[in-house]
């Protein structure tokens, strides 16, 4: 973890996005992955910022003009969460790789 901010959101007021650098796995490719998180009864739902590393000129224009970050809506359900902690991780990395 590289740092916490809480920001304004209009939806939901006030929020905490916690950003992470990346690790082993994901070195290459990440330059960073933000993460905000919102919980209730029976879900837990994750808005995640995934910030590629420019690779090549392409990579090189995308970030310039800011597309280089995808938003992705995640949610894990009780059951899931239940289900132990390996199950989270593979779905969540699964889900960073799709999007890298």
């Amino acid at each position: 973890m590289h740092k916490v901010e809480m920001e304004y959101s209009r939806k939901y007021n006030y929020i905490q996005e916690f950003e992470f650098l990346p690790g082993n796995e994901f070195r290459r490719d990440l330059d960073e992955l933000e993460v905000m998180f919102f919980l209730d009864e029976s879900q837990l739902e994750l808005i995640l910022q995934v910030d590629r590393r420019a690779k090549g000129l392409g990579g090189l224009f995308s970030e310039a003009l800011d597309m280089d970050e995808n938003f992705v809506k995640l949610t894990f359900t009780n059951e899931e969460i239940n289900n132990g902690t390996s199950s989270v991780a593979t779905k969540l990395r699964n889900t960073i790789k799709q999007f890298s």
